[in-house]
């Protein structure tokens, strides 16, 4: 990226480059001091990235502050960005005023940035002082494992609030300004899904959206005061949003290498394990994308006629982190099919199905997943569904 500002504004206007060009993988929003976030990596073969907090001046250079050196090197197991800084967010930089004063360093937080970012221990959260933005200055406000990730992070008055992702479920953290209040996982209605809503930094608690498996979304709040979690009633409940007579359980396979792959199985209440049922496996496994617990009211059409629905949480996707994905990657690149394979016949002897009544589905990048596990085990399904999918990637170019 280049940073340009448009000059000679009463007759054509022109772009000039102010200041040296950014290799930018993300650049935040401005805030309303207009600053914003720079994530701006290095060449590759450096194995460093930087991120800047910027101000834009018009006809000068900009006004920047640098956040450390190299604070996540390209791993060179794999060298894509979204493992080391897609992460990054620009916390509670632009209306942090709201918030009262740095005890510590008696520092308005106003001049404080948090930072989340992917690490090789797993994601951290960091705080930053624009004052003292060395590396070596920043101040680590909480540690997350390798098989945790984080889908979300939201700044508000009283604390910082994160969606933290671990097998395949997502519960609520609450991080706190101050060290000397806990950092809290707070009880949520039901275990599921957990999207934040962007929040406003001058009012406590946080806004998010809960859904399962088997539960449509609704909007809920989160009132720090109290630890209470209430429902708004901003998204109504239908009559069809809390089927009761759905079942969903989350099981494990004992993979081939002694990988516990998580399994997420759906079907109607009464359903009995003769072998019987016509059951639909889906799995994706890449791009850390999670598979996240969600309910669809067209599934209905599905179970209602006693079919069972089950989805492989395969390595490569996100469900234990950034460690579950690289599992899945280049030389780890048949665990994924594995991975199915595993989950398919779990529920052929768990009774759930038998190999004529199965069938796999996926798309896109997923069709490595589907094509690789029925082309090492055709016995075991009758059927495979891939939508869009990538299979003959010597001549990806060639097709539309």
């Amino acid at each position: 990226m280049q940073v340009h500002t448009l000059e000679n504004m009463d007759h054509e206007a022109t772009p000039v480059q102010i200041g040296e060009p950014f290799h930018c993988w993300e650049c935040g929003s401005l805030d309303q001091g207009g600053m914003f976030l720079i994530i701006d990596h290095s060449p590759l073969e450096a194995y460093a990235n930087h991120v800047y907090y910027m101000r834009l001046a018009c006809g000068h250079n900009p006004r920047c502050v640098r956040l450390g050196d190299a604070i996540a090197p390209l791993r060179p197991l794999d060298r894509s960005i979204d493992e080391n800084l897609a992460c990054v967010r620009d916390g509670l930089a632009h209306l942090a005023p709201a918030v009262p004063p740095d005890r510590q360093n008696q520092e308005p937080v106003s001049k404080i940035v948090y930072l989340l970012v992917a690490g090789r221990s797993g994601p951290a959260i960091a705080r930053v002082s624009l004052k003292r933005p060395a590396v070596d200055e920043w101040g680590l406000m909480l540690q997350l494992g390798s098989d945790t990730g984080v889908t979300g992070m939201e700044a508000a008055s009283d604390a910082l609030y994160l969606s933290v992702l671990r097998a395949g479920n997502i519960s609520l953290v609450r991080v706190p300004y101050s060290a000397k209040q806990d950092i809290m996982r707070e009880d949520l209605p039901f275990s599921g899904s957990v999207r934040l809503y962007p929040q406003d930094p001058r009012v406590p608690g946080a806004l998010m959206m809960l859904s399962s498996w088997t539960r449509a979304p609704s909007i809920y709040r989160f009132e720090p005061k109290g630890s209470r979690v209430i429902h708004t009633d901003l998204w109504p409940a239908g009559p069809y949003d809390d089927p009761q007579n759905l079942v969903a359980v989350n099981a494990t396979a004992l993979g081939t290498d002694g990988a516990l792959v998580p399994l997420t199985i759906l079907y109607e209440k009464g359903t009995e394990r003769d072998g019987t049922h016509p059951t639909l496996l889906m799995g994706y496994g890449s791009y850390s994308i999670l598979i996240s617990p969600v309910y669809s009211p067209l599934w209905r059409v599905w179970l209602d006629r006693g079919g069972v629905l089950a989805f492989a949480h395969v390595r490569g996707g996100g469900e234990y982190g950034s460690l579950w994905r690289f599992e899945g990657l280049k030389v780890g690149l048949a665990n994924r099919y594995h991975d199915f394979l595993t989950c398919a016949q779990y529920l052929v002897d768990q009774g759930y199905t038998s190999p004529d009544r199965l069938a796999g589905m996926s798309g896109s990048a997923g069709a490595i997943l589907v094509g690789g596990a029925i082309t090492e085990r055709p016995d075991l399904f009758r059927a495979v569904v891939i939508e869009s999918g990538l299979l003959d990637l010597r001549r990806f170019q060639n097709t539309a």
